[in-house]
């Protein structure tokens, strides 16, 4: 029997990329995390605001309506407890204010600040911005088809939940 050298041993155990399923998932991941850490270190840079905590200002500056953080979490699909310590952060920064609800000492709501509408504006054009230019080697037409066939696919995972 003769030894199997390293390449060989990887070109097994990694099917998984071989395929071409298991690419594109993976192609998928590393996108998201570069997109993730590139805008991520736009915002930290201009703003002192992390992505999650922009995507918490996306939260409330997208609903009239009273969100608790449970279902603002879910909605971001971020934890409670990173949302609930960004929304502490956005109150230090007075980004966000929180006012009581009746009389439950635990009842409260939040919105955004003017100061927080204003930093959300900048932080929004700024990613805005930057999604342009990282995606500028595609064309319209090619983002177009490629978030058509995205959204069959999440609509078969949402759908198989």
């Amino acid at each position: 029997m003769t030894k199997k050298t390293e390449l060989e041993v990887s070109e097994q155990s990694c099917k998984m990329l071989s395929s071409p399923g298991g690419e594109f998932m993976y192609t998928l991941h590393v996108l998201h995390g570069e997109l993730e850490k590139r805008l991520d270190l736009v915002l930290t840079k201009k703003e002192g605001l992390s992505l999650s905590q922009y995507l918490v200002l996306v939260g409330f500056s997208s609903t009239t309506d009273s969100l608790s953080q449970a279902k603002l979490a879910e909605k971001l699909r971020l934890t409670e407890a990173t949302v609930s310590r960004h929304i502490g952060i956005l109150v230090k920064k007075k980004l966000l204010i929180r006012k009581k609800r009746g009389d439950n000492k635990k009842s409260y709501s939040l919105s955004l600040t003017p100061l927080g509408l204003s930093v959300f504006q900048k932080a929004e054009d700024m990613l805005l911005k930057a999604v342009d230019t990282y995606l500028a080697v595609l064309s319209n037409k090619e983002k177009s088809e490629i978030t058509v066939e995205l959204k069959k696919v999440i609509e078969v995972l949402q759908n198989n939940s």
